[in-house]
């Protein structure tokens, strides 16, 4: 069994919104992938070159595409709610939308460099409030841009040890190295693996433990072929498998996102 711990609808690189849909269920049944946990690139708030999206969506709009989704296909796919710290916050429309939905959403997921609001920003305490009050893990992208970093990132998890926090791609753009430290010295800390290389998610294993890192993949961000991406393709292979071990792999590949994010599945090697 797979475990996609990091994958999108919405307008992600040329991707569209509706044909995200098709990507994502088309690519998990050609490679496998049982489950996958999705936000809506959709509510994203300014673009790569630093300039406010144009007609964005609001919160509940993005949150609602991606709900409509998961509920067509609840064994399948789990919500990830994209938010919106810059031009929102965790108001009470907000928390009325995952009261309402809370059996099929599994977690908060945010983007600093997308929102320019880091993950110790004052902005994001209404968010940690809800995420606690909800007890709802927290995924969060990692890079090296100045509101991405891992440092901020853990200066966020410090300050909440009751909350759980994903750190998305293991900080973008780096070694991966000081992402492995945070990993490992704090307890609420996870990792993913989207764009990370199997040799990252090895001495990550090692250092961290078995059960602190989770297969994730940006999937579709490179189109109906992401999962056959050569970092996604070496994660499947046998030879990967041995070189970690049946049980560390299980773990990698689906046990632990169904512990973190507390999925109503059962793992089947």
């Amino acid at each position: 069994m797979i475990i996609d711990a990091h994958a999108h609808i919405g307008k992600i690189n040329k991707v569209t919104y509706e044909k995200s849909k098709d990507m994502i269920l088309t690519s998990m049944a050609k490679y496998h992938v049982s489950f996958s946990l999705i936000s809506n690139g959709d509510a994203n708030e300014f673009t790569s070159k630093g300039y406010k999206v144009r007609n964005q969506k609001s919160q509940i709009q993005a949150s609602q595409e991606t709900l409509d989704f998961v509920k067509a296909h609840p064994d399948k796919l789990g919500a990830l709610l994209w938010c919106k710290p810059h031009f929102e916050t965790a108001d009470a429309e907000l928390e009325r939308f995952i009261q309402e939905n809370r059996a099929f959403i599994y977690g908060l997921k945010f983007h600093p460099f997308g929102s320019k609001v880091a993950a110790d920003d004052p902005r994001m305490e209404p968010y940690y409030k809800l995420a606690f009050k909800y007890q709802l893990p927290i995924l969060i992208h990692t890079a090296t841009d100045r509101c991405s970093s891992i440092l901020l990132f853990e200066n966020a998890a410090k300050k909440h040890p009751e909350l759980t926090f994903i750190a998305a791609h293991m900080e973008l753009i780096s070694d991966n190295q000081e992402a492995i430290r945070v990993v490992h010295d704090n307890p609420n800390v996870y990792g993913d693996t989207a764009w990370v290389p199997t040799k990252i998610a090895r001495q990550t294993i090692r250092v961290c433990g078995s059960k602190k890192l989770m297969f994730g993949t940006d999937n579709p961000v490179d189109g109906y072929e992401t999962l056959n991406h050569p970092f996604y393709k070496s994660y499947r292979s046998h030879s990967f498998k041995k070189l970690v071990g049946n049980a560390k792999y299980e773990r990698l590949m689906g046990r632990n996102a169904i512990k973190v994010y507390k999925l109503p599945i059962s793992f089947k090697p």
